[in-house]
């Protein structure tokens, strides 16, 4: 079983081995439609000053924002996490550990490196099996069935760890995790103890670089099915709101930003993009047909409504192809 602490170490290990690239900023609309896992080159022209670099990416000029050195002229290869309307999310293609001669890598650095260079897959909700038999008659009865599958998925262990030390947790909540699953059924579980960095089980280790991930790119990814036949990929993001950061405090310079694919029997595939800072709501949704955007259009004042009533308000939305 990992140690409670390691989620700080993991974090601590991951900014000073792993040397994520953060997220791409000022991508203009003409960049070229990069998939999950392609491969692409960035040319490095000139530093900005702001820890930020222009760069050349497929014949266009884009601006980075790089979590290491880089020098104008230096050709980075890089490997796509995800494709955003405006930003792409990337890492090095040569993620690999790689150290000075006379430099020694901990075995823990050792193991964090080889989770890293290894495929990303988004964790399974609710270990791969619907949520619900059927689908229900209103939306609302599929939040509390999804609070549980986020807070089972293992991606939050190490805290809920640290809680059950303190006995804010019950042992069984532990134990419906992936990695308090683990253990016997009779058995709870203990303190660490002894030196952490022992070998990550196999069945464990896309769930911990899941972990890896979301510390590098501040972004959660999970999948399964909401009942049969109904699949779902849901993200969940934080990000920098750069409106709300001038003049105030940092609390209110964040927002979350969710995001929802899947197919509807009626509305064909759907992209919904939501962002919350404070009170306040946008949302984007992309529509397969001309018809589920002209359903989508007109839904949008019960929309305002419904989010109104719980205190919310519906600010800038667009439904486009």
């Amino acid at each position: 079983m990992p140690p409670s602490d390691l989620a700080a170490r993991l974090k601590v290990l991951a900014e000073s081995a792993v040397q994520p690239l953060a997220p791409a900023r000022g991508i203009v609309s003409e960049l070229p439609e990069f998939l999950p896992g392609e491969r692409f080159s960035a040319r490095i022209e000139a530093a900005l000053g702001d820890g930020s670099f222009k760069a050349l990416v497929a014949n266009r000029n884009v601006t980075l924002s790089l979590a290491h050195p880089a020098q104008a002229g230096e050709l980075l290869e890089l490997v796509v996490i995800e494709r955003t309307p405006r930003a792409i999310v990337a890492r090095r293609a040569d993620a690999t550990l790689s150290s000075p001669p006379d430099a020694t890598l901990s075995h823990a650095a050792r193991i964090i490196g080889e989770l890293a260079a290894g495929e990303f897959r988004p964790v399974p909700l609710a270990r791969g099996e619907p949520m619900l038999p059927a689908a229900p008659a209103l939306a609302a009865a599929a939040a509390p069935l999804l609070r549980r599958a986020i807070s089972e998925s293992g991606l939050f262990y190490e805290s809920h760890q640290a809680e059950w030390l303190s006995g804010t947790r019950p042992t069984e909540s532990l134990l419906a995790e992936p990695q308090g699953a683990r253990l016997p059924a009779a058995a709870a579980p203990q303190p660490p103890e002894g030196a952490a960095g022992a070998r990550i089980p196999e069945e464990l280790a896309p769930l911990v670089r899941s972990q890896l991930e979301a510390l590098a790119t501040h972004r959660l990814v999970w999948q399964g099915a909401l009942w049969p036949g109904q699949s779902v990929q849901w993200e969940i993001e934080e990000q920098p709101d750069e409106r709300m950061a001038e003049g105030g405090p940092e609390a209110a310079s964040r927002r979350w930003v969710t995001t929802l694919r899947l197919v509807l029997p009626h509305l064909g595939e759907i992209r919904a993009r939501l962002a919350l800072a404070g009170a306040r709501i946008e949302l984007g949704i992309e529509a397969a047909t001309p018809d589920a955007r002209a359903l989508l259009r007109a839904s949008q004042p019960a929309l305002g409504r419904a989010l109104a009533a719980d205190g919310l308000a519906l600010g800038a939305v667009s439904v486009t192809p």
